[in-house]
């Protein structure tokens, strides 16, 4: 059973810093898709957590997050990113952060944002739920 947790959940914890520090290091191995990824994460997503306006689901093996789902839920509902680490992919953990959120927003298709050059790291999910590109 595939556990997933949230960072909102964490915010007035002592592990919340360990779990953003752990987060940002997952993100940075994909600082290309990012334009100033520091300063996205830091000044702008992580006060959209704290304002309930955004959220990271993640998973964790040996206390290490393995697996990530940033969502930004205002102004609308929308995937920003899901990214596993790579020894860890096949194992459904992208499958279960995604019917997760699946579950919460009440639909299969929510907005994904997903650059053009990852397309083919997503194309699994695109045809497994049957999701439409969008300009």
């Amino acid at each position: 059973m595939i556990e997933i947790e949230s960072l909102s959940d964490f915010i007035d914890s002592e592990q919340y810093l360990k779990l953003v520090s752990q987060i940002y290091v997952l993100l940075d191995s994909c600082r290309d898709d990012y334009a100033n990824l520091d300063n996205w994460f830091f000044s702008q997503f992580l006060s959209k957590i704290e304002d309930v306006e955004a959220d990271v689901l993640f998973v964790r093996q040996n206390n290490q997050v393995i697996g990530i789902l940033c969502l930004e839920l205002m102004p609308k509902a929308r995937i920003i990113t899901l990214l596993v680490k790579k020894e860890y992919r096949n194992q459904q953990i992208g499958t279960s952060l995604l019917e997760t959120i699946f579950s919460i927003l009440e639909t299969d298709k929510p907005e994904f944002v997903c650059p053009i050059s990852k397309l083919g790291m997503y194309k699994p999910f695109i045809q497994k739920y049957y999701w439409q590109a969008n300009k």
